[in-house]
């Protein structure tokens, strides 16, 4: 963006059976396999079926991007009680 810092927009789609919880990174190497970078974002809750757009944010990176790989840990979200 503008300021300078690392701004990583991705569509997140589940095709899981139940509401998930994710949490989301991205590393981001130079053509060498270098990590020259990374970003994170939050806590996303998505329910099944569903898309939702998320922003990862980070530093500058110290090198050209040639690649990136994305880590989505997820935990079902908690069910409701009434």
């Amino acid at each position: 963006d503008s300021s300078g810092t690392l701004v990583v927009n991705l569509t997140l789609r589940s095709t899981e059976s139940s509401p998930q919880t994710l949490t989301l990174s991205a590393s981001l190497y130079d053509a060498g396999g270098k990590i020259i970078g990374n970003a994170t974002g939050g806590v996303v809750s998505l329910a099944s079926g569903a898309s939702t757009l998320v922003q990862l944010n980070g530093a500058p990176p110290s090198g050209t991007i040639a690649a990136a790989r994305f880590q989505v840990t997820a935990q079902g979200a908690p069910t409701p009680h009434a």
